[in-house]
């Protein structure tokens, strides 16, 4: 038997079920700064990126399957390489600012704040399409 006070929460249980299901994000407003996957290969002297290897991720859907290309690979390498912190979350999401409604491999860097909320500070979106891969970040 369900008590009564049970049936309070439900709503709320509910909504934030919904929320957490519909897995999907909205960047209205983020200040992308877009990068280059492909390395400029008609001029030696232009330096596209300072992302070094980045087009080794070109083509590829590092959302597909057991999304381990972007919570693992493309994830260490941001990490690693990119930006040299010590920890990202990383996951597949989609965001209403991409054509399409495709799947978007989000890479994140949180801080804790002095009232033990964490935020975020930088974070990567990298997807593939038929227009080719697409890389941008943001720092705030």
């Amino acid at each position: 038997m369900i008590s009564r006070g049970t049936y309070l929460y439900l709503p709320f249980m509910m909504a934030t079920m919904f929320y957490l299901c519909t897995c999907g994000e909205d960047s209205t407003g983020t200040k992308w700064i877009e990068v280059e996957v492909v390395k400029n290969t008609t001029d030696p002297h232009q330096l596209p990126t300072n992302w070094t290897d980045l087009d080794q991720f070109n083509g590829n859907q590092l959302c597909d399957g057991d999304q381990k290309g972007c919570t693992r690979k493309f994830a260490e390498y941001i990490r690693t390489v990119v930006h040299k912190c010590d920890s990202v979350r990383s996951e597949c999401q989609t965001d209403a600012q991409v054509e399409g409604n495709k799947m978007v491999c989000w890479i994140r860097q949180k801080e804790t704040q002095f009232n033990l909320r964490k935020r975020t500070i930088f974070e990567v979106q990298f997807w593939t399409d038929n227009r080719g891969s697409h890389c941008r970040y943001a720092v705030y």
